[in-house]
C-alpha cells in the first residue's frame, strides 16, 4: 500500500499525534502487530497463495511471478473519508480548515527548536534529514551496525537466507516439525488486517490531531487575551507616566508664578515702606514749617501791635492843637512823620521782600505736600486692594500646590503597587514558560525515540517483506514474525502512555509575556 508523505508542515506535533492512536486501535484489530507502516512503498511482486493440498499442511512458500491472477489486489486507501466518501487530507479538519493556523489565518507552528525555528518531519533538531547522515549522504534503509548495506536476500546479519551461519547451505524445503506452516492466502490475509489496522490508526491519528488542534485553541486564546492585558497595562503605564510628566510640568509652572507673585509682593511692600518712610518725613517737615510760619505770624502781629501804638501816639500828637510858636516843633513833626511813615514802608517791603519768597515756597511745599499725601493714600489704598486677591491667590496656589503633590504621592503609589504586581506576573509568566519549554523539550525527546522506533520497524518489515520476497524457511519467518509483532506490540504500548500522557500534561491556559510561545 502506498502513502504519500506527510506534508512539511506537518511537524513534531503532528507527528506526535499521528502515533499516538496506534496504541488505542491495537485492540481493536485481530492482529495488534500490523507489518505495514504508512511510508512504506507496496512491493510489486506477484505472490502464489498456497492452498493445503495435504493432511499435514506443511508446504512452502513458493514465489510465482507468472500467475498474475493470483496476485495480492490491495488498493490503496484513503487517508480518511467523509460522510460522501471524499478523501479528506492529514492536514485539515472535517470543515476543510487547515491544522497549522488558527481562526485570525496565523500560521501555528506545531514545533519550533530553541531559536524558535520551525522543526520539519524529515528532519531531526540538528536539521539533517533522516534519510541521510551528517554529510548529506544517503543512509539505505537496511544497513548493519557498521553501516554497510544489507541486501535483500539477507537478514540482519548480512548472511543469506538461504545459508546458516557457517555459509552451508539449507534448503528450503527441508523438514523440521518446529517449522510453522503458512499458506499465502493466510498471509494475505495477515497483511490485510495490517492494512486495515493501520487505516484504523491513521483515522484515530486524524481524530488526535482534531482535538490537538480544538484543546490548543483556548490556550491560544487565553496567550492573545494575555497579550491585549499586556498591552493595555503598558499603555496605562505610559498614560501615567505622561500625566506625571503633565503634573511636574504644571507644578513647576505654579512654582514659577508663586516666585512672581511673592517678589511683586516684596517689592510692593518695599515700596509701601518706602512710602511710609517718605511721609514721616513729610510730616515732620511739615510740622517745621508749621513752627516757621507760627513764629512768623506771632513776629507779624507784633511788628503791627508796635506799629499801631506808634501810629496811635502819632496820631494823638497829632489831634494835640500845635502851639502857634511853636512851628518848628511842627515841622519837625511833619519830617518825623514823613521819615516814619517812610521807615514803616520800607521796613515792611523788607520784611515782604524778605518773607514773601519763602512763605511762598512754604506754600507750594505744602500744596505739593498734601498733594503728594493724596497720592500716595491713593496708591496706598490702591496697593492694599490689589494685595488681597494676591493674597488669595497665594494661599490658593498653596492649596493646589499640596493638593498636587499629594495626588503624586497617590500616583506615585499606585503605579509602585502595579509595577509589583506586572513583575509578579512576569515572573509568573516565566516560570510558566520554562515549564512549557522543559514540556516541549520532553515532547521532542518522545517524538524522536518514537521516530527511531519507527525507523527500525520500518528497517525490520523491509527485512521481512526481503524474506517474504526470497522464501526463505518457515522458522525464519516464524522467528521474523514474532520479532516484529513484539516491537510493534511495543510501539503501541509506547505511542498508548503517550497519549494518555500528552492529554494529562496538556497546560492550561496562561498569559505569555511579549513573545508567542506556540503551543507543543
Amino acid at each position: 500500500m502506498a502513502e504519500p508523505e506527510p506534508p512539511p508542515e506537518l511537524q513534531v506535533d503532528e507527528a506526535g499525534a499521528s502515533s499516538a492512536p496506534q496504541g488505542a486501535a491495537a485492540g481493536a484489530a485481530p492482529h495488534p502487530d500490523p507489518l505495514h507502516s504508512p511510508l512504506d512503498p507496496a512491493e510489486g511482486v506477484g505472490v502464489t497463495p498456497l492452498h493445503r493440498g495435504s493432511p499435514d499442511a506443511c508446504r512452502e512458500l513458493q514465489p510465482d511471478g507468472r500467475d498474475a491472477s493470483l496476485e495480492l489486489n490491495m488498493p490503496e486507501p484513503q487517508l480518511d473519508e467523509d460522510v460522501a466518501g471524499a478523501g479528506i487530507p492529514l492536514d485539515v479538519d472535517v470543515a476543510g480548515i487547515p491544522l497549522d493556523v488558527d481562526e485570525g489565518g496565523t500560521g501555528i507552528p506545531l514545533d519550533e527548536d530553541a531559536d524558535g525555528v520551525e522543526i520539519p518531519l524529515d528532519v531531526d533538531g540538528a536539521g539533517i534529514p533522516l534519510d541521510v547522515d551528517a554529510d548529506g549522504v544517503g543512509i539505505p534503509l537496511y544497513m548493519d551496525t557498521d553501516g554497510a548495506g544489507i541486501p535483500a536476500d539477507a537478514d540482519g546479519a548480512g548472511i543469506p537466507l538461504d545459508m546458516d551461519a557457517e555459509r552451508a547451505g539449507s534448503p528450503l524445503d527441508a523438514d523440521d516439525p518446529e517449522h510453522q506452516c503458512l499458506t499465502l492466502e493466510e498471509l494475505g490475509d495477515y497483511f490485510q488486517e495490517c492494512i486495515e489496522a493501520v487505516e484504523q490508526l491513521e483515522k484515530e491519528r486524524d481524530s488526535l490531531i482534531a482535538e490537538l488542534a480544538q484543546l490548543r485553541e483556548p490556550a491560544l486564546q487565553e496567550i492573545r487575551h494575555a497579550h491585549e492585558e499586556i498591552q493595555a497595562a503598558c499603555r496605562l503605564l505610559a498614560k501615567v507616566e505622561l500625566e506625571r510628566d503633565n503634573l511636574k510640568d504644571e507644578i513647576r509652572q505654579i512654582k514659577q508664578k508663586l516666585f512672581k507673585v511673592t517678589k511683586e509682593c516684596v517689592a510692593c511692600q518695599y515700596q509701601l515702606e518706602s512710602r511710609r518712610h517718605d511721609l514721616s518725613q513729610y510730616a515732620a517737615y511739615q510740622g517745621e514749617l508749621e513752627t516757621q510760619a507760627g513764629q512768623l505770624s506771632s513776629e507779624l502781629s507784633r511788628l503791627k501791635e508796635t506799629c499801631e501804638k506808634e501810629k496811635e501816639v502819632l496820631r494823638q500828637r497829632l489831634e494835640t492843637p500845635p502851639c502857634r510858636q511853636d512851628n518848628l516843633y511842627l515841622q519837625e513833626s511833619r519830617r518825623l512823620s514823613m521819615e516814619f511813615e517812610s521807615f514803616v514802608a520800607e521796613s515792611r517791603r523788607g520784611l515782604e521782600e524778605h518773607y514773601e519768597p519763602q512763605l511762598l515756597r512754604l506754600l507750594e511745599r505744602r500744596e505739593a505736600g498734601a498733594k503728594a499725601l493724596q497720592e500716595m493714600q491713593g496708591e496706598i489704598q490702591g496697593m492694599k486692594e490689589a494685595l488681597r486677591p494676591l493674597q488669595g491667590e497665594v494661599s490658593r496656589l498653596r492649596l493646589q500646590n499640596r493638593t498636587l503633590e499629594e495626588q503624586i504621592v497617590l500616583v506615585k503609589q499606585k503605579r509602585d503597587e502595579e509595577v509589583g504586581q506586572y513583575r509578579e506576573q512576569v515572573e509568573e509568566l516565566e516560570d510558566r514558560l520554562k515549564e512549557l519549554k522543559n514540556g516541549v523539550q520532553l515532547q521532542q525527546r518522545k517524538n524522536q525515540e518514537l521516530e527511531e522506533l519507527r525507523t527500525s520497524l520500518h528497517q525490520e518489515l523491509s527485512i521481512y517483506k526481503s524474506v517474504c520476497v526470497s522464501l526463505p524457511s518457515l522458522e525464519a519467518i516464524a522467528c521474523e514474525a514474532s520479532r516484529v509483532s513484539g516491537h510493534l506490540t511495543e510501539f503501541h504500548v509506547c505511542t498508548g502512555d503517550l497519549r494518555v500522557q500528552r492529554s494529562s500534561e496538556l497546560p492550561s491556559p496562561v498569559a505569555h509575556t511579549k513573545n508567542d510561545i506556540p503551543f507543543c
